[in-house]
């Protein structure tokens, strides 16, 4: 049998070492990568989701100037039922008003991001996750 001698044992532990550091810089090196990718995705899908937010908001600033006009155009055929004197050359106008649909569109394109890549993505205060839970159930009761 051979013996090992001391500067055998030198060697191979500074070989061990230099394995054992490099397997753990690598793991650090890739649970670094992925929580800089993990920041790099939550702050893209809550720039969509403030854009949504955003189209939403204008949205709704546009559905209620038409509703507004619409309750125009039903004082406006009020007034024809009535009897009373009123432009004809705004009749056109006010029918079309009055007909016209305004429908809600949410953007959920953000939130169903979000969803696919896991809620635990975000990191959310307790008030975070309790709106996003409302925005997602009102988008839940809107489709249905």
């Amino acid at each position: 049998m051979k013996k090992i001698k001391l500067e055998d044992w030198k060697k191979y532990s500074f070989e061990f070492l230099s394995i054992f550091i490099a397997v753990v810089a690598a793991f650090a090196l890739n649970n670094w990568n992925d929580n800089r990718r993990d920041k790099n995705s939550e702050s893209k899908i809550l720039i969509e989701i403030s854009n949504g937010l955003e189209k939403d908001l204008e949205d709704i600033r546009l559905n209620i100037s038409g509703h507004k006009a619409g309750i125009s155009a039903c004082n406006y055929f009020r007034k024809i039922v009535a009897g009373n004197t009123t432009e004809p050359d705004s009749l056109m106008y006010n029918y079309f008003n009055l007909t016209r649909d305004f429908v809600s569109i949410q953007n959920v394109a953000g939130y169903e991001t979000l969803k696919s890549k896991g809620l635990e993505l975000i990191k959310m205060t307790r008030c975070d996750l309790k709106l996003f839970l409302f925005m997602n159930m009102t988008l839940i009761l809107y489709e249905n």
